[in-house]
């Protein structure tokens, strides 16, 4: 009897060898292989591939009509599909608003909560908002200077999307004339539609009086309209005020200010006159502006029992920060201001695979003029250092806690709402642990008690998922750009395994990484939960728990690239082990082992000290760090380890050693032993570039080598083609309609966008008079289309090119193509070809190298190469800094810091340093006994 699940059948998709396979159904698969084997290119972008193609042609016709049709991936067939989620290492949301409690929905919810259960307070006498009167309201406003001139408001659109123009139609029917629309008068006989797309304000205006005793019952009648227009909000915007009431003393009480929106012609020339020469005017514009007293709301449903004070609608948008209703007025909502724009690391220019010198001098006379635009940028940067140009590249703002919300991003709206004494933003702060406990303190009153519990529900539920998967140290107002590759995919893990959805295929890339391996249970244990749900769960790993957890598991090789894409072995773990061909096997079985590699013995030489280290939840801590060494820092996750040597000593070793005074790093006391460093590199996941125009052939520097041979090929010279024709940046030689991308970037309404090759290229990159050049029978395409192995030996005489290739392999990134684009690599690949562009520098001796996680993605036999590539730099006396969970890695280190013992607030400290055989005896470290096991001692 056939099995149930997912059935594939000639699979060719890159390196795949026509293979057939099966996923079962309701169970966890999990793919291993060494790196380049094929992986990827089974589950991302055969099966999963497959499963998007299959969802666009389920759309009516009418949907298809806008959405090019998806290239079908290369493969005989596929059967029992089911709907698929795909949840890989592109790290989320990089967008300054982006927040753990954004990317989750969590914050949607506490908003919700707010809304509709939170209690308003007055900012300015912090006093609990009340139910207000008509007459309490026109009490309050008598007690104004008498003659202060106001408007009586009606706030009809707060933030609201809409043309409005049947609106404004309405109100012009009704009696009513002009109304203030986005901060601009209007007069609604000229009204037009408004754009529908955007956030508008609307403020109707009901009446013009001044603080008279006689217009009692005339301000009465107008404030109950302005409530009924609005279910009882009103708002009083003072026309002219005498200047002593709203500023300093000593000021004349006959000089005014005014609102500049309003029309001059609406008052009496005397008044005009007087505004127009006041020496104040200017100052108590300001001086209103910055303290909103020149607009007064007010509410009958809640005011301040003080000063009648009302407050805007309560509605979720008011707690946005990334809404105009809620967001802090002076930073827009994110929270800091940026200052004078800096160059950090690299300009962005050097991704790309321009060489200056053929680009500004080229050989023939008819190129010289051609794409000045690009020619200028270039010139523009060759002020740049050497040193500088071979950095990563990020250009970024100084920037600074914004002063009015403090950092808090809301305005003082949102923030005067109060539940038990705490406002959103607080919450926001919290752990998700110290969250989950004030949640579960919350009592309401029992006539709330229904739509609290819904509420609630949902928060515990999501906060709790959190918690489970290790993240309970996180904050809700952390920014998703600042998380690590392994806590970004398990944040977007839980966005998807908080739905209770069923039949649903579940495609995960390397869920683990960033786990300490106290942690994993936990990770474990969801995956579990995922599938015992009705799912199916589809996993790239190659982490040991991980895949001896699996149900089944299927392993490709036998190597990398195109000698790989074969299923090697297939079914359960004794299966695989058991497999003489399984190099994965024999990693499990315990026949292969990492060993251990010659420890060194100068540490104690010199030593690199940073003292009261304070940063996050650092714990005031002094860390010693012997050079010319290996030296890992571990411990669980969110225990300090990022903070202290990203934030911390990265950033202080920046500013001192790289001369970038703009980085600022976490609070410390100082550091000593800069003396004997010279520079310090960070090799950090980031992608080595944000367009397919970026390629590892560009990024380490051989790009502009093979574009000289190409135009030295004498059908090249016949035709005058100079080694900038070659390029697919700049015109000239490259495919105009895809611009040298070789793909399409296609909109799909609701759907993520999905990239197509061009029809004119064929994905090439060139034109076709570009390809019919030859070296060695093969065009630029051809070349670039090489994986990194073949390549070493097509350019076997080209000294240059050759030792690129050859650092490339030695890393472990053989099978990558030359011309791969940038943003299909995963973020290990990333951080070895970056490592790989240092390798090649000349190496002083004195430089400081930090890597986080370079494990990710590597196979048993992959992490061997890299430890070998990390000592070589040691050799050379250089210091490496590896941030690391996997205990190959760590065991093979000269000297380890474990910090702990928890994540978040119970992190910070440093509960053992030394070497790894003293750091596993320790009784007090998370990772001792894990490293123990793993040094068989």
């Amino acid at each position: 009897m056939k099995k149930e699940g997912i059935y594939i059948y000639g699979a060719r998709e890159h390196n795949l060898k026509s293979i057939n396979t099966f996923i079962p159904r309701n169970k966890i698969t999990i793919v291993t292989g060494l790196s380049g084997s094929g992986k990827s290119s089974l589950v991302f972008d055969t099966i999963y591939a497959e499963g998007q193609r299959r969802y666009v042609e389920s759309l009516s016709s009418y949907a298809r009509f806008f959405i090019s049709q998806i290239k079908k991936p290369d493969l005989d067939a596929i059967t029992g599909l089911s709907p698929a989620v795909a949840i890989d290492q592109r790290s989320i949301n990089t967008s300054p608003r982006s927040t753990v409690g954004t990317v989750t929905e969590i914050y949607d919810y506490l908003r919700l909560l707010f809304a509709r259960l939170g209690t308003p307070y007055c900012i300015q006498h912090q006093q609990a908002l009340k139910k207000s009167s008509i007459d309490k309201i026109t009490e309050e406003i008598m007690t104004w200077p008498k003659n202060s001139r106001f408007l009586i408001l009606a706030p009809v659109a707060e933030g609201k999307k809409g043309e409005f123009l049947k609106e404004f139609q309405g109100f012009l029917s009704s009696g009513y004339t002009q109304a203030k629309v986005d901060g601009k008068w209007l007069e609604l006989a000229e009204a037009k539609k408004l754009s529908k797309r955007k956030d508008h304000f609307i403020d109707l205006l009901v009446d013009r009086l001044s603080v008279e005793s006689r217009f009692i019952p005339r301000l009465k009648e107008s404030l109950q309209k302005a409530a009924d227009l609005t279910k009882g909000r009103i708002k009083v915007e003072l026309i002219n005020l005498p200047i002593k009431s709203l500023t300093s003393k000593g000021l004349k009480s006959k000089e005014f200010y005014l609102d500049k929106s309003l029309k001059k012609k609406s008052m009496k020339k005397k008044d005009q006159k007087m505004i127009e020469t006041s020496k104040h005017d200017q100052y108590n514009s300001i001086q209103s502006e910055k303290n909103k007293l020149n607009i007064k709301h007010y509410s009958l449903h809640a005011t301040c029992p003080v000063c009648l004070a009302g407050f805007p609608e309560m509605e979720p948008k008011l707690f946005s920060f990334n809404n105009p209703k809620g967001a802090c007025s002076k930073c827009n909502g994110l929270g800091y201001l940026q200052e004078e724009e800096e160059w950090r690391e690299e300009s962005e220019w050097m991704e790309e695979d321009m060489s200056a010198e053929s680009l500004i001098f080229p050989d023939s006379e008819k190129k010289h003029h051609k794409d000045t635009e690009i020619k200028q940028t270039i010139l523009s940067n060759q002020t740049n250092t050497a040193e500088t140009n071979n950095m990563d590249i990020e250009k970024d703002r100084a920037v600074k806690m914004c002063p009015l919300c403090k950092g808090t991003r809301l305005n003082s709206f949102a923030l005067s709402v109060r539940i038990q004494d705490k406002n959103i933003a607080q919450l926001s702060s919290f752990s998700i642990e110290k969250l989950i406990r004030f949640c579960s303190r919350l009592k309401f009153p029992s006539q709330y008690k229904l739509v609290a519990d819904k509420i609630l529900e949902k928060l515990n539920s999501d906060l709790g998922f959190l918690n489970k998967m290790g993240l309970g140290y996180l904050s809700l107002d952390r920014p998703s750009r600042t998380l690590s590759g392994g806590e970004a995919q398990r944040v977007r893990l839980m966005s998807q395994i908080s739905s209770p959805l069923i039949g649903v295929l579940y495609v995960l890339d390397e869920p683990s990484i960033g786990l300490h391996p106290q942690d994993q249970d936990r990770l474990l244990k969801i995956l579990f939960h995922i599938r015992d749900r009705g799912n199916t769960v589809l996993i790239v790993e190659h982490d040991e728990k991980t895949i001896r957890s699996a149900e089944h598991l299927i392993d490709l090789g036998p190597v990398a690239g195109k000698n790989g894409g074969h299923i090697i072995a297939e079914g359960s773990l004794q299966d695989i082990i058991k497999s003489p061909q399984s190099i994965t096997g024999h990693y499990l079985s315990g026949k292969k082992k990492i060993s251990l590699p010659k420890k060194s013995t100068t540490y104690k030489d010199k030593v690199l000290e940073i003292r009261g280290a304070r940063g996050n939840n650092l714990k005031n801590i002094n860390v010693k760090i012997p050079l010319s060494c290996l030296v890992g820092v571990t411990g669980v996750s969110g225990s300090g380890k990022s903070t202290l040597v990203i934030d911390t000593l990265y950033r202080a070793l920046q500013k001192q050693l790289n001369q970038l005074p703009f980085v600022d790093p976490q609070l410390y006391r100082e550091i000593k032993g800069l003396e004997f460093l010279d520079k310090v590199v960070a090799i950090n996941q980031k992608p080595i570039g944000r367009t397919p125009r970026s390629v590892p052939a560009t990024y380490v520097g051989i790009m502009s080598p093979i574009r000289n041979l190409m135009a030295q090929v004498p059908a090249a010279c016949v035709r005058g083609y100079t080694p900038g024709d070659f390029s697919f940046n700049i015109k000239g030689g490259r495919c105009e309609k895809c611009s040298g991308t070789g793909q399409i970037k296609q909109e799909m309404l609701f759907l993520p966008s999905a990239i197509l090759p061009c029809d004119i290229c064929q994905g090439r990159r060139y034109s076709n008079e570009i390809l019919s050049i030859l070296y060695k029978n093969k065009n630029i395409h051809d070349i670039l289309s090489m994986d990194i192995i073949s390549a070493k030996a097509f350019f076997a005489h080209h000294f240059l090119i050759q030792q690129q290739l050859q650092l490339l392999e030695q890393v472990g990134l053989g099978y990558l193509t030359l011309g791969q684009n940038s943003m299909t690599l995963s973020g290990g690949e990333a951080q070895r070809i970056k490592l790989t562009r240092e390798l090649a520098k000349k190496n002083t001796g004195r430089t400081l190298y930090i890597l986080d996680e370079p494990t990710t993605g590597l196979h048993f036999k992959d992490i061997e190469q890299l430890v070998f590539v990390l000592k070589k730099l040691t050799e050379k006396g250089s210091t490496v800094i590896v941030i690391e969970h996997q205990m190959d890695v760590i065991k093979s280190c000269d000297y380890i810091i474990d910090l702990g013992p928890g994540g978040g607030r119970h992190g910070g400290k440093v509960v053992a340093e030394g070497t790894p055989e003293q750091v596993a005896r320790s009784n007090k470290s998370a990772t001792a006994p894990f490293l123990k096991e793993a040094l068989s001692v």
